[in-house]
């Protein structure tokens, strides 16, 4: 679990999931670089995470395409609970928690597994690839490195009341509609 209080108290989920899959395409452009042929998702959720893993499981395979869940406290928005990975794997999906994580100052952000079994990166057109597991040591120096670059992508995402900076858009569905969406 992480903290991530940014200014003006916004909530970080939108700031978030917009950072991530920036940090790990683009490393090195401005922070409002267009998400051009990245095929990666990244959504956010809040409360237990055990209320939409079906659902993102289901629309993972169906639209066969990786996504990243953002799961935040219900008491505490500010409060990231951890990051899940939704990979389609031939006929299954693999589901995992991960950790943002960038080797050295410049580098793409990967996301490594919990347990240090996987990692994954985006190649250059945009699609999620395995690639090689840090060791320990630059496994826990590089997820330090990769929470501080969100945080700092974020921060910049929001004024100074909280509000959120970029265009984006967000689709909320009730647990009825998503069920009619994906049945």
């Amino acid at each position: 679990m992480i903290e991530l209080a940014l200014a003006g108290r916004a909530c970080p989920a939108r700031p978030l999931t917009y950072a991530l899959p920036r940090a790990m395409q683009y490393p090195n452009a401005p922070l409002d670089v267009p998400l051009d042929g990245c095929k990666l998702s990244v959504v956010a959720s809040r409360g237990d995470v055990s209320n939409v893993l079906d659902f993102l499981a289901r629309s993972t395979m169906r639209c066969d395409r990786p996504v990243v869940l953002a799961n935040f406290d219900e008491v505490s928005t500010a409060r990231c609970r951890g990051l899940y990975i939704f990979v389609p794997m031939g006929g299954g999906i693999l589901i995992g928690q991960v950790e943002p994580c960038i080797l050295r100052d410049g580098a793409p952000l990967i996301l490594v597994a919990a347990d240090r079994t996987r990692a994954f990166a985006t190649d250059g057109q945009g699609e999620l690839v395995e690639c090689k597991v840090p060791g320990p040591a630059r496994a826990t120096q590089g997820i330090a490195r990769g929470w501080a670059e969100l945080i700092h992508r974020m921060n910049a995402s929001v004024t100074p009341d909280g509000t959120f900076r970029h265009a984006s858009y967000e689709v909320h569905l009730s647990p009825l509609a998503a069920a009619a969406a994906f049945a």
